[in-house]
């Protein structure tokens, strides 16, 4: 991540996101039964059974690619909120560079006592595979309930702050199974 990127996130300084993925109906499939009739003269009833739509792997990977971004954004909102909570905990959702970058806008957060109060959501995210275990997604998440206060609570000024943030991120999925956010760039508005 850029100087410049850094600089701009740190304007929008970690917003929190809840997840609003845009998920796909899959096509669903019924099966009738025959159930049991005791008189041969009593017609039979075709009953539809309930079925699971089924997703395929390739769409369950874009959708999972898809939620690592809410998943990354609580976790670096409560890391920004508490001040003594763990940043470890950073990597159960980023990897470098995204994963370094992170740590030291939360650690320059502490440093001059600042925290985050409030919640931002991701209002939409959209996956596309770039290659094995990779995924660019890219999201619009509304800022607008996420600010900065200092030590004494008094939130903190920023005038340029846009509402909602374009993000494009680059998400990998490891080989634990788990996705990770690992690159971020603030685009614009959305």
């Amino acid at each position: 991540m850029t100087a410049a990127a850094i600089t701009a996130a740190g304007g929008l300084l970690l917003p929190t996101l809840a997840a609003c993925s845009t998920t796909p109906t899959p096509s669903a499939t019924t099966s009738t039964t025959q159930p049991f009739s005791a008189s041969p003269s009593t017609p039979t009833t075709r009953v539809p059974s309930t079925t699971t739509p089924t997703t395929s792997p390739a769409t369950a990977a874009l959708r999972s690619a898809e939620a690592s971004i809410s998943s990354f954004w609580t976790v670096v909102d409560a890391l920004s909120a508490e001040p003594k909570s763990d940043l470890v905990a950073l990597a159960k959702v980023a990897r470098d560079p995204s994963f370094q970058t992170w740590q030291q806008l939360i650690v320059q957060l502490r440093v001059k006592g600042e925290r985050l109060v409030g919640k931002s959501r991701v209002l939409t995210s959209r996956a596309l595979k770039t290659g094995p275990a990779h995924f660019a997604v890219t999201s619009c998440v509304d800022v607008s309930g996420a600010n900065l206060v200092d030590a004494k609570g008094v939130r903190i000024a920023t005038p340029n702050k846009a509402p909602r943030v374009q993000y494009q991120y680059a998400v990998v999925q490891g080989t634990d199974g788990k996705f990770y956010v690992s690159s971020d760039k603030a685009m614009g508005t959305c």
